[in-house]
């Protein structure tokens, strides 16, 4: 990097910006062993809630007091 780039660099950084080519690169390099490495995580994936279809309740239809069909409803009963 030439001395314009260095400083700019170390300007950006907030480090000084005085000192000659060799000082300003061993700065801008301990500067940039300091900073700590950017690692992207991978997105976390979120769990997909199953949606259980619940069946609706079959009718009772076993001929008893309680029974839903068709037949006793008309006043029939079961044999």
């Amino acid at each position: 990097m030439k001395v314009k780039e260095l400083r700019a660099a170390l300007k950006e950084m907030g480090l000084p910006t005085k000192g000659g080519k060799l000082e300003l690169e061993n700065r801008y390099v301990e500067a940039m062993m300091e900073e700590e490495p950017v690692v992207e995580e991978a997105p976390v994936e979120e769990p997909v809630e199953e949606v259980v279809e619940e069946k609706p309740e079959e009718p009772n239809m076993d001929g008893g007091p309680d029974c839903e069909c068709s037949w006793c409803g008309n006043g029939y009963s079961h044999r």
